[in-house]
């Protein structure tokens, strides 16, 4: 099966690689910019879940959207800390396929890992002070 694009070329199989969904898109308390998830589903190398990343772009278009975590993680679940100067996200980036939370500040830096829970977490969400983040997680084997 082939496909053609617009431009009368065939796909191949490094195009569908090469595919890239956007997702989970959140926009900060003051809204002056977004967060938002690219996925790439077809990764290299034998990874649990699909790679994704963590991108910023400001609400009003004056620049261009800029990648804010990378690597061959899956970093997802962009959310903003109240104060709209920190963002948690969950990440398999400790142990492929066990996703935690991890926060990291806007002005970018390292991300801190802040859980370690045995099945990893599957939510999270700030207290409205931006204090406290509550999350899912599932009960682990024993």
């Amino acid at each position: 099966m082939s496909v053609n694009t617009s431009s009368g070329r065939t796909l191949n199989l490094e195009d569908v690689f090469a595919l890239e969904g956007i997702g989970d898109v959140e926009i900060s308390p003051d809204g002056s910019l977004v967060a938002f998830v690219v996925c790439r589903h077809y990764t290299e190398g034998e990874h649990k879940l699909p790679a994704s990343s963590i991108w910023l772009a400001p609400t009003d278009g004056s620049a261009a959207a800029r990648q804010f975590t990378s690597g061959p993680s899956s970093d997802t679940r962009p959310r903003w800390r109240p104060d709209g100067n920190a963002l948690a996200f969950l990440s398999d980036r400790a142990q492929d396929g066990i996703t935690q939370i991890y926060t990291i500040s806007v002005e970018g830096g390292e991300a801190r890992q802040l859980t370690k829970a045995k099945a990893g977490v599957a939510d999270l969400a700030w207290n409205t002070d931006g204090s406290r983040i509550a999350y899912v997680a599932p009960d682990g084997e024993s």
